[in-house]
């Protein structure tokens, strides 16, 4: 009788627990290999780009005497702090809820000679950034020569404008701030017919699953590569950065950028190669996983751009929404799932 026709007949007396289930018993009681399916998830991974931020905020303030360079990050960051209404900036700068891109943090040098820090023949150089009030095109001024303020005499090139993109991506250490990363044990020996590991054959993956649990960030999440590698300690989990720099876990796929505020599924495509790392990572039963992604501080422009005109839960209100963008903000808490099918023989072979 075959396995199958076995399975058939049997079948009636095991109402409810499927022809596949009762194949593996037979199998496994025959020595033969057998499959078990399983789908299993991990702990939750929370990462707070709000707390990214802030961490940024207080770099800019701790190192506010270090360098002419810090000291101009710290004037920049409390120029936009105070485009907010209503909001303390001094000591402590924070970023507006809505940050505008261009900025005159030291002023602004306009045509016409009837300001009060008169400049050479056809300029004006209005030195308090608030009365800077009048419809201004950003002529973007190079940082170096906004150091020490601006000279009326000798203005610079440009007319103060800073693009805050730009400054962003020039303050030391960015990189490292807005690097996210978060790391969970997988263990599919807590399955009770899996504790000899020496059993497992081989893992087949079928699907890797994001659950997105919640989801208040301002932007769209960029790209997150995921990692795989041996159990590690419970310390070392807690430091994802230093498991992936160390290469103590590897990289097997790319789950693609996730739409603002998405909560619920994301299915990660994965290429042979992908597939194959997981799977070895998986034959021992027990698993690192870790995921992470580069924060943008802020978005690129463009992309704020389309996101603040285009989805009305993204506009401040009273804003002139493409001229300036959010806070980067929000927090992210998703968990990764392993749907598998592991093939295992009774005997070791």
């Amino acid at each position: 009788m075959t396995l199958r026709r076995a399975c058939l007949v049997a079948g009636l007396a095991l109402a409810g627990s499927g022809c596949e289930i009762l194949q593996s018993e037979i199998q496994r009681a025959l020595g033969a290999d057998y499959d078990i399916p399983l789908q299993q998830e991990g702990p939750d991974m929370t990462v707070d780009v709000g707390e990214q931020v802030t961490k940024l905020e207080d770099e800019i303030f701790d190192k506010r005497n270090e360098s002419d360079e810090a000291r101009q990050n710290y004037e920049i960051l409390v120029a936009l702090c105070k485009t907010e209404p209503g909001k303390v900036c001094e000591p402590q700068a924070r970023f507006p809820k809505l940050i505008p891109r261009y900025l005159w943090p030291y002023g602004c040098i306009v045509d016409g000679n009837d300001g009060v820090d008169a400049g050479p023949a056809g300029f004006t150089y209005i030195s308090d950034p608030e009365e800077c009030t009048m419809p201004l095109t950003c002529e973007k001024t190079d940082l170096t020569a906004l150091t020490n303020g601006i000279d009326p005499q000798n203005p610079p090139a440009g007319n103060g404008c800073v693009d805050i993109s730009d400054w962003l991506s020039q303050i030391e250490g960015l990189d490292e701030i807005t690097q996210v990363a978060q790391a969970a044990k997988a263990d599919l020996s807590e399955h009770g017919s899996l504790k000899n590991v020496k059993q497992v054959k081989k893992v087949t993956i079928n699907r890797v699953i994001f659950h997105f649990k919640e989801n208040s960030f301002t932007y769209a999440i960029p790209a997150m590569d995921a990692f795989v590698g041996p159990p590690v300690g419970e310390e070392e989990v807690k430091d994802a950065k230093a498991l992936i720099a160390d290469s103590k876990v590897t990289l097997f796929g790319t789950l693609s950028e996730t739409a603002a505020k998405f909560t619920g599924e994301k299915d990660m495509s994965l290429n042979a190669e992908g597939k194959a790392k997981l799977s070895d990572a998986l034959r021992s039963l027990k698993a690192t996983v870790a995921a992470q992604a580069n924060f943008e501080v802020p978005p690129e422009t463009v992309a704020a751009d389309a996101d603040n005109c285009r989805d009305p839960a993204h506009l401040p209100t009273g804003a002139s929404p493409c001229e300036g963008f959010p806070k980067p903000d929000g927090l992210v808490k998703l968990s990764v799932e392993l749907a598998v099918t592991v093939t295992v023989n009774p005997q070791g072979k």
